[in-house]
């Protein structure tokens, strides 16, 4: 029933507005005229057809113009005509793409026309009724008569436009429960027992099964469809509805309304309409190149053109996004400020526009309408705001106690209005930030000039740091002396480099959100960019130069494969990529493609906040998180394709690990939000409140890695490019990943596990962090040369007890040369941060 849902979510979001106008009969200004029908078809024209066009070219170039021949034909293509006969564009260039959206056309016209006749007819033949009575009575009657028609004519054509006026209905009675402050009991029972609907939905299921396998056994039926279809629609509508009404009418706590409005759902939201016109063309090559089945990858063992279908389908929405439907999301907020009355040059939103609510997909006139509801009038469609203590010094204790779910909190009566009233106040609301955050020492990674936008330093941070380069030299002794513990425990000890890239997100972003949300100037890129090279450079060329004078073997075999290690390009060389020059470096490759990342990424989530007026922190911290939580969903994506285009060294380049540095963002503005009063998600909440339990639980994804290494590991350690086990141990590092970091900087400062991981024991050892992961695998190839057979054939003691021995050996090294070397390599940056800050 997927176009059923499509069809009825369509006529619930479009005659929403006019619902509420037609309910809340507010009057408009005279000179407003977004009410007019030629600015709302305006900007329906602007929604559909850019994209439409832009993809129907590139269909037809690629794949031919299909059944497209006369002039008549190419004319009900191009303008999505529903005649002569909206069958024939089920064979054109888009397909079913194309039917669907000649389908709704007529429908955006016939809204308006509807909503108007409603009230003038109501009006002239029952003034008695109320302005509900008569739009339930228009649309069951509209329902009625569609539904007939389908069973006289046939259903083919009718019984999918009727899902429009039934979503038509539920946005009228989604506006009156809204007024009446008060849910229908059918409704109600439906949207609080959502287990019970999809319970309902997959019995339905098996009975449309039944009914179509049934209808090829009667004798004589050829199309079993056609047999079947006056019964098999309204199971179709009834199944669509079982999914529609606990998400539009769910509580806010309800599992399945937060899943349908979870961060990953809501960045593929904006391009699903891409996703929908590019899926068709595409099928044509993507079976050809994958071959038939369902899957395909990222599904080892699989084949078919499913998956790679939906990914680059995703992918080339992005791109026609970006080109095609920002601009003509643009052109379509000019018509709407043109038809309100509002100048270009205004530098705001008008007196009576909600300053940081961004205008619907409908816009006009009849979106505005929806502001003159009353100002505390119970809203299903809205999230009540979440009451929590601000997270300060010496405030270790959320208090999780939400709003009544049937209130609703006006703009000034939340908590955290009154304990910063003035945040888009640089000067004084920003001196008090800083100071009142007490105990905690400002982070040196996140300093600028102003001292305001210094991050927030999370001291558990410190014994990650010095655990994680600790356990660096150990996993990778083991790897030179070939003794392995267990099966796994090179998967277990790759947790480290996955909490390294959330940890440098986590700690480098944080400045430019805070600028972003308090109204503070954006830290200069330029300046980010020159003190993150400060920081890493002099130490990294100073060891790689010292790799290549003293381990001959490590040395590339030209000038270019030089100037590609010294520009931190090695893991683009299939040459270089191996264990050529520092071969832990490329981590910091990585690292570096981010760290340029980082200030356009701030930029982009603080220019779409500012183009949508968007100015409540809450608001534009939103904007931070959503791109962390892109970046989490894309990146198991993305190392698909990495795999699927066979690279050499894939899970060396900085896309295979983009998920950990988003979550490293999201973390940052959760901790920025929780300084602000403003709660994170429950599961964060839940760490906060379980912090040794949640550090506790990291056990289970280290099981699950040893388990993955015992099941498809061949026995070494180690792994292979690409296979099963390299594709699976990437999901236990996000889950470890989310323990460790959501314990460390959201979990409360008094929690045991958190006082030890911050005690001062650890901070000698965390500033030498990078220093030692850069240096110790030359300390380990220095022992190698000074043994006679080298550090895979001791034989001084039992293996245990040499692994301990050449343990101690190299962390002792490398520390010490870690120690030694700092000054001089930090140099550069720390006489960078006394003279410019």
């Amino acid at each position: 029933p997927a176009l059923i849902v499509f069809f009825t979510i369509s006529g619930f979001l479009v005659y929403r507005p006019f619902a509420r106008a037609a309910l809340t009969s507010a009057p408009r200004p005279a000179s407003d005229r977004s009410t007019k029908f030629w600015v709302y078809l305006l900007r329906r024209v602007l929604r559909i057809f850019p994209l439409y066009w832009a993809i129907l070219t590139v269909a037809v170039l690629w794949n031919g113009p299909g059944n497209l021949h006369s002039f008549t034909d190419w004319v009900q293509a191009i303008f999505l005509l529903p005649i002569p006969d909206p069958m024939r564009l089920l064979a054109g260039p888009l397909g079913i793409a194309m039917w669907t959206l000649a389908i709704e056309l007529p429908f955006y016209v016939v809204v308006p026309v509807f909503a108007s006749g409603v009230k003038k007819g109501r009006a002239r033949f029952a003034p008695a009724s109320t302005p509900f009575q008569a739009q339930v009575a228009a649309l069951v009657a509209l329902i009625a008569g569609i539904f007939g028609l389908g069973v006289v004519f046939g259903g083919e054509l009718a019984f999918p436009v009727m899902s429009l006026p039934v979503g038509m209905l539920f946005a009228v009675l989604e506006t009156r429960q809204a007024l009446t402050r008060r849910r229908y009991p059918v409704i109600r029972a439906l949207a609080d027992n959502w287990w019970l609907c999809i319970a309902g939905y997959v019995a339905l299921v098996f009975v449309a099964a039944r009914l179509a396998l049934d209808a090829y056994d009667v004798p004589g039926v050829t199309d079993p469809y056609a047999h079947i279809r006056n019964l098999y629609f309204p199971l179709q509508m009834s199944m669509a509805l079982l999914l529609f009404v606990p998400v539009a009418f769910g509580r806010r706590r309800s599992l399945m309304v937060r899943l349908m409005a979870s961060p990953p759902l809501q960045i593929l939201a904006p391009l699903t309409y891409g996703i929908y016109l590019w899926h068709v063309p595409l099928i044509h090559h993507t079976k050809e190149w994958f071959g038939e089945g369902l899957l395909g990858f990222p599904f080892i063992g699989t084949t078919g053109f499913g998956m790679p279908t939906i990914f680059m389908s995703i992918g080339l929405a992005m791109v026609t996004f970006v080109v095609v439907e920002l601009p003509a999301a643009k052109l379509r907020s000019a018509v709407d400020r043109w038809s309100r009355g509002q100048t270009s040059g205004t530098g705001g939103p008008a007196d009576d526009e909600p300053e940081d609510e961004e205008g619907s997909e409908l816009g006009g006139g009849a979106d505005r309408l929806v502001e003159e509801l009353p100002d505390r009038m119970w809203r299903p469609d809205l999230k009540a705001p979440v009451y929590v203590h601000n997270v300060g010094e010496g405030d270790d204790a959320y208090s999780d106690a939400e709003a009544p779910l049937d209130d609703v909190v006006i703009d000034g009566d939340h908590p955290a209005d009154e304990r910063e009233p003035a945040l888009a106040a640089a000067g004084a609301s920003a001196a008090t930030e800083v100071s009142g955050l007490g105990k905690r020492a400002l982070s040196r990674a996140g300093e600028d000039a102003n001292p305001q936008l210094r991050a927030v330093w999370c001291e558990p941070i410190d014994g990650f740091r010095a655990i994680c380069a600790c356990l660096a030299v150990i996993g990778h002794t083991f790897l030179a002396t070939g003794i392995i513990p267990f099966a796994g425990v090179l998967h277990v000890l790759g947790i480290l480099v996955a909490l390294f890239f959330a940890i440098s997100a986590f700690v480098l972003y944080q400045p430019f959100i805070e600028a972003d949300v308090r109204g503070l100037p954006r830290p200069a890129a330029i300046g980010f960019w020159v003190r993150r090279l400060l920081r890493i450079y002099p130490l990294f060329a100073f060891a790689l130069t010292a790799y290549l004078l003293i381990l001959p073997e490590v040395r590339p075999d030209n000038w270019w494969g030089y100037v590609r290690l010294y520009l931190f390009l090695q893991i683009f060389g299939r040459e270089l990529s191996g264990f050529k020059g520092m071969p832990s470096a490329w981590y910091l490759c990585n690292e570096v493609i981010f760290y340029f990342l980082i200030p356009l990424l701030a930029l982009a989530a603080a220019r779409w906040s500012t183009n949508r007026r968007i100015r409540k922190p809450a608001d534009r911290l939103r904007a931070h998180i959503m791109i962390g939580w892109g970046m989490v969903f894309f990146g198991p994506l993305l190392r698909t394709l990495i795999y699927a285009a066979d690279v050499p060294a894939p899970t060396s380049l900085p896309l295979s690990h983009l998920e950990f540095f988003g979550f490293g963002i999201i973390v940052a503005g959760y901790t920025v939000g929780a300084r602000m009063g403003i709660a994170p998600p429950s599961l964060f909440r839940w760490v906060r409140r379980n912090t040794r339990l949640a550090y506790a639980l990291v056990l289970v994804p280290a099981l699950m890695l040893a388990g993955i290494a015992e099941r498809w590991g061949d026995g070494t350690g180690l792994w292979q490019d690409g296979n099963m086990e390299d594709r699976l141990r990437f999901f236990p590092y996000l889950m470890a990943v989310f323990l460790l970091m959501a314990a460390a900087a959201i979990g409360p400062r008094n929690d045991p596990a958190n006082r030890w991981l911050s005690h001062k024991r650890f901070k000698p050892l965390s500033a030498l962090a990078l220093h030692i992961y850069l240096w110790h695998q030359l300390v380990l190839g220095v022992l190698n040369l000074m043994l006679p057979h080298g550090l895979g054939e001791l034989d001084f003691a039992p293996r245990w007890i040499e692994v301990i021995v050449i343990c101690a050996a190299a962390l002792f090294g490398t520390i010490s040369v870690a120690w030694v070397t700092q000054p001089l390599t930090d140099w550069p940056y720390e006489r960078y941060r006394q003279v410019h800050g």
